[in-house]
C-alpha cells in the first residue's frame, strides 16, 4: 500500500487559491496514492487594500474580496458622509465628502498618468481641515491579525502642513506617527466583526489639501485555522447496494462547503483511483454513494476537504469490499413436445454464494413473454449444493395452453434470473362442437351452413373436417367431407351438396400436435319437403275477386313481399283488342312468420267476363317474400284457376 504525506510548506500555500489546489490534487491522484493525515502546516489569508473603484458600479462593495466578505470600508471623521464618485480633482476615482468641490476623500488614480501627484495605481487619503479619513477593515473571523504597509505625504511643503496617522482597533493603537511612515507587520488581535482602523488626521497650521494627502499601502494577513475532517462509512462488507460515504466535515470561515471522497480499487500490485464524488457539508456533516456503480471488488476510500487559505485535511482512510455479485440461476428445459400433464416439473440450478437467499422462485407466465401477469408463483428451495426440483402441487394444475417459465433468486447485489423456457401443456383433445344443425333439427335449407366451437389453445391444428352421413348413423362413406380452417375458436362452412329429403348425421374432427382428436357429438337432423308458400288452387268468385291462400314459412319474423298470377295461355278480353295472358292477381303482402292469409283482388269486368267463359284456367303463380335474418322466398308454382 503506498502512502504520501500530503502536506505542503506555507510558502507554498500562502495565497494558494482554489484552481492552484486542484492542481495539487490532480497531481495526487496521478500516482494513485494514498494521503496519510497529518496536522498540516496552516496558510494565510491575506487582504490586500482595494484599487479598483469602478468595477462594481455605484463603487458599493469597492474591495471585491476573493474570500467572499465585504471587509475594507471609508469613514470621515469627526463626522460627515463620504459619497462615491468616478471622477474628480482631475480624474480620481472613490469616496469623497462632496464630488464636486472634494476636500476629504479616500481615491484610487485610475488613469495612466499622475493627477494631483497621486501616481498611476496609487491610492490615497485627504482629510478635511481639522478633520480626519479612515480606511476601515472588518475581520471575518477572530484571531490575531499582521497589519503591513506605508504611509507617504504626497506633496510636502513646510512644517506648517502635515497630517498624523494612527493604527487602532477598540480604542487600542498599535502604530502612529507624523507624515509618512512604515507599517511594520503589527500583530492585532480581534475578535469576529471586530475594526481596524487607519486614519489620516490633519495637524496643519495652515491647511492646504495639497499638503495633507498621503498615499498609502496597506495589508492585512491571518493565519487559516485547517479542516478537520473523518471518514466514518462505509463499513466492511457491503451486499445489496452501493457504497455510502458518510462522516464529519469542518465549517468556518474560508472552508470550503464540498468534501471530495476518491475511491481506490486495491490489488496486490496497489491502487487504482476508480472514481472520485463530491458531497455537499449539512449540518456538521456529509454523505454521498458511489456514482456510477462500482464493481464487485476490494476498495480503500479517503476524504478531503481543503480551504481558501491552500490548505488540504485529510481523514482516515477506509477499506470495504464490495460484494453485490448476482447469482447465476438455470433452468432446465421441459422439451419442445408438449406435455401430456397438468403438473410439470421445474430443475434447475442456484447460486450458493455469501448473501445470496435459499429460496427460488419459479415464475410461470401465459405465452412467449414474462411481461405478462403470471399464471402461477411458486416457491421452493435450494440445496447446499445449489440445486432445487419442484412439481406442481395438487391443485395448481396448468390447463392446455403454452407457458413461459422462469426462476429467480435474491442476491447480495441484483437479483439472478435464469433464461426463460418455453413449454405447452397438451393434456386434453382439442374441444370442437357443432352448433348448427341442432341435434334433431328440421333443415328447411337444402344447403344448410354448419358451424361451432373450435380448439384454440397452444398445440390445437386450425382445420376442423366435417362428415355428413346419410341416416341415423355416422358409419359407411360420408355423403361428403369439407374441410374449414377456424378463426379463433369458430368454424363454420356450408354444405357443398344439396341436400334430398331425409335423416342425416353430421360429425366435426379436429386434431392437436400432442397426437389428440377431438370429435364432437354426431348431430342428427332432418331435411322436410320444401313448405308449401302458395295454395293448391285460386278461387274466381261470383263478384269478380280472385284469392289464393300465402302462408309466411320462416321460422320468425315477418315476410314481405308481392305475389303475381298471369294466366299461362292467350286471352282476348275485347273483341278486336289485345290478345296475350291475362293478369289475375297482382298484391304486396306482410305476413307473420308461420301464418297464412288469403290475398284477394277484383279484375276488370272484361277480364272477369274472358275468364268465366272459359272457366277451368291454368295459371302461374309466383312469391317473393323476404324475412329479417332468414333466406329469401322464392317460388313459381303453375295453379288451376277455380270459378265458383
Amino acid at each position: 500500500m503506498i502512502f504520501v504525506t500530503c502536506t505542503v510548506p506555507r510558502a507554498t500555500l500562502t495565497g494558494v487559491g482554489r484552481p492552484l489546489a486542484v492542481a495539487l490534487l490532480v497531481g495526487v491522484l496521478t500516482l494513485a496514492a494514498l494521503c496519510v493525515p497529518t496536522a498540516a502546516f496552516a496558510g494565510t489569508y491575506t487582504w490586500s487594500m482595494p484599487s479598483d473603484f469602478t468595477a462594481t458600479p455605484p463603487g458599493s462593495n469597492p474591495d471585491h474580496d476573493r474570500y467572499g466578505t465585504t471587509s475594507w470600508s471609508y469613514a470621515q471623521g469627526p463626522s460627515g458622509t463620504l459619497q462615491f464618485s468616478s471622477g474628480f480633482d482631475g480624474g480620481l476615482a472613490g469616496w469623497s465628502d462632496d464630488p464636486s468641490n472634494p476636500q476629504a476623500f479616500v481615491a484610487v488614480n485610475p488613469t495612466d498618468s499622475t493627477v494631483a501627484g497621486i501616481g498611476p495605481g496609487q491610492f490615497a487619503m485627504q482629510p478635511a481641515e481639522q478633520g480626519s479619513i479612515a480606511l476601515a477593515w472588518t475581520s471575518p473571523v477572530a484571531g490575531t491579525a499582521s497589519v503591513s504597509g506605508s504611509i507617504i505625504q504626497v506633496n510636502p511643503s513646510d512644517a506648517s502642513c502635515g497630517f498624523s496617522w494612527s493604527l487602532s482597533s477598540s480604542g487600542t493603537t498599535f502604530a502612529s506617527g507624523s507624515g509618512g511612515g512604515i507599517l511594520p507587520p503589527t500583530p492585532v488581535t480581534v475578535a469576529q466583526g471586530a475594526t481596524i482602523y487607519l486614519v489620516i488626521q490633519d495637524t496643519s497650521t495652515s491647511y492646504r489639501a495639497s499638503c495633507v494627502t498621503a498615499a498609502v499601502t496597506a495589508a492585512v494577513t491571518m493565519p487559516s485555522t485547517p479542516p478537520t475532517l473523518a471518514l466514518w462509512n462505509p463499513g466492511t462488507v457491503i451486499r445489496g447496494r452501493q457504497p455510502v460515504f458518510s462522516g464529519i466535515a469542518s465549517s468556518g470561515f474560508g472552508i470550503w462547503g464540498l468534501i471530495t471522497v476518491r475511491v481506490y480499487r486495491s490489488s496486490a500490485a496497489g491502487h487504482v483511483l476508480a472514481q472520485t464524488v463530491i458531497a455537499g457539508r449539512v449540518n456538521g456533516g456529509y454523505s454521498v454513494q458511489a456514482s456510477p456503480r462500482l464493481p464487485n471488488g476490494a476498495y480503500t476510500a479517503q476524504a478531503e476537504q481543503d480551504d481558501a487559505a491552500g490548505d488540504r485535511a485529510f481523514s482516515g482512510i477506509v477499506a470495504f469490499t464490495l460484494d453485490n455479485t448476482t447469482p447465476r440461476v438455470t433452468l432446465r428445459s421441459l422439451g419442445r413436445k408438449p406435455l401430456l400433464l397438468a403438473r410439470p416439473t421445474f430443475a434447475g440450478t442456484a447460486g450458493t454464494g455469501p448473501g445470496t437467499s435459499n429460496v427460488i422462485y419459479i415464475g410461470i407466465y401465459p405465452g412467449a413473454r414474462v411481461s405478462a401477469t403470471p399464471v402461477r408463483q411458486l416457491l421452493t428451495r435450494r440445496s447446499a449444493r445449489g440445486l432445487f426440483s419442484l412439481t406442481v402441487a395438487q391443485g395448481l394444475g396448468l390447463p392446455d395452453g403454452a407457458y413461459t417459465a422462469v426462476a429467480a433468486q435474491v442476491g447480495p447485489g441484483s437479483s439472478g434470473v435464469s433464461s426463460p423456457q418455453r413449454f405447452q401443456v397438451k393434456l386434453h383433445s382439442p374441444a370442437v362442437t357443432i352448433d348448427s344443425p341442432a341435434i334433431g333439427a328440421l333443415v328447411t335449407n337444402p344447403k344448410p351452413v354448419f358451424s361451432g366451437q373450435a380448439g384454440a389453445v397452444a398445440g390445437d391444428f386450425p382445420a376442423v373436417t366435417l362428415a355428413v352421413y346419410r341416416g341415423a348413423l355416422p358409419i359407411g362413406r360420408p355423403l361428403f367431407t369439407a374441410r374449414v380452417i377456424r378463426r379463433r375458436a369458430v368454424w363454420s362452412v356450408t354444405s357443398p351438396r344439396t341436400l334430398a329429403v331425409g335423416l342425416y348425421t353430421a360429425v366435426a374432427r379436429q386434431s392437436d400436435d400432442a397426437g389428440h382428436s377431438g370429435i364432437a357429438a354426431a348431430h342428427i337432423f332432418f331435411v322436410p319437403p320444401p313448405p308449401r308458400v302458395i295454395g293448391f288452387i285460386v278461387n274466381l268468385d261470383r263478384q269478380g275477386y280472385a284469392s289464393v291462400e300465402v302462408t309466411c314459412t320462416t321460422a320468425g319474423g315477418t315476410c314481405s313481399g308481392d305475389v303475381l298470377a298471369l294466366t299461362q295461355g292467350a286471352f282476348q278480353p275485347v273483341p278486336g283488342g289485345p290478345q296475350g295472358p291475362l293478369r289475375v292477381l297482382f298484391a304486396h303482402v306482410s305476413i307473420p312468420a308461420g301464418q297464412a292469409v288469403l290475398v284477394r283482388q277484383k279484375l276488370p269486368s272484361q277480364v272477369f267476363q274472358a275468364l268465366r267463359r272459359a272457366r277451368a284456367v291454368g295459371l302461374l303463380v309466383s312469391a317473393s317474400l323476404s324475412a329479417s335474418g332468414y333466406p329469401p322466398i322464392r317460388i313459381s308454382v303453375p295453379r288451376l284457376l277455380v270459378v265458383s
